[in-house]
C-alpha cells in the first residue's frame, strides 16, 4: 500500500502543477485569413481589407500579397490582417495568372489563436464578371480582354474580427486535461517501476 501512495501524490501533483500551467487567458497577436484552394499553376493571390468604416475603394495601402506554387494538390494560403484596426470587408483577388482557368477552393477561414470562423466560398461572398462557378470549383476568365477574378466578403466581416481579437484560451480545455492526464499517468507509472525495484 505505500508503495502505491508515493506515485499517486506525484501523479496528483504533477496533474496540478501542468494543469494550472496551461490555463489563462491571451489576446492574439493576429488574425489570419485561411484559404484551403487548388491551384494548379503559378500565381498571386492579393486580399484587400477596408477599415474602420472604409469605403470598397480597394488601395494597395491596405491589402496583401502571397505568391503561390502551382499544384495539383490542396493547400493553405494564409493573408494575417493587422490586429490593431477594425477590417469591415475582404476582397480576395484569385490570381494575375490569365491561363491559370480554374481554381477549386474547398473552404476559407478566419483564424486567431484557437478560435476558428468558418465561410462558404460561393454563399459567404460575391463573386465579379471573371468568375463562373462549377461545383467547388472557380472557372476564371477574361472579359473583353481583361482579366481581374476576385471575391468579396458578404458577411459581417467587422464583428467576426471584433469576436478573434477578443482574449481566448491560451489551449483549449480538452488539450490541458489530456495532456495533465498523460504526464500524471506518466510520471506515476516511472515512481511506480522505481520504488518497484529499489524495494527487491
Amino acid at each position: 500500500m505505500k508503495k502505491i501512495i508515493i506515485p499517486i501524490a506525484i501523479a496528483i501533483l504533477s496533474f496540478v502543477f501542468c494543469y494550472f500551467s496551461l490555463i489563462g487567458k491571451q489576446k492574439p497577436d493576429v488574425i489570419t485569413l485561411k484559404i484551403e484552394a487548388k491551384v494548379q499553376q503559378d500565381d498571386m493571390f492579393q486580399v484587400f481589407y477596408t477599415v474602420d468604416k472604409g469605403s470598397y475603394n480597394w488601395s494597395e495601402k491596405n491589402s496583401i500579397s502571397k505568391k503561390i506554387k502551382g499544384s495539383k494538390e490542396y493547400q493553405i494560403i494564409e493573408f494575417d490582417f493587422p490586429i490593431d484596426r477594425i477590417v469591415d470587408s475582404i476582397r480576395i483577388d484569385l490570381g494575375i495568372n490569365a491561363t491559370q482557368k480554374t481554381i477549386t477552393v474547398k473552404r476559407i477561414g478566419m483564424v486567431a489563436l484557437n478560435n476558428l470562423i468558418s465561410y462558404s466560398p460561393e454563399g459567404s461572398f460575391v463573386r465579379n464578371d471573371f468568375i463562373t462557378v462549377k461545383g467547388i470549383g472557380f472557372i476564371l476568365n477574361s472579359v473583353n480582354g481583361v482579366y481581374d477574378p476576385f471575391i468579396v466578403s458578404n458577411f459581417n466581416a467587422k464583428n467576426d474580427f471584433l469576436t478573434l481579437s477578443q482574449e481566448q484560451d491560451k489551449h483549449p480545455k480538452s488539450y490541458i486535461y489530456l495532456l495533465s492526464l498523460l504526464i500524471a499517468v506518466t510520471l506515476f507509472t516511472i515512481t511506480y517501476i522505481l520504488l518497484d525495484k529499489f524495494a527487491k
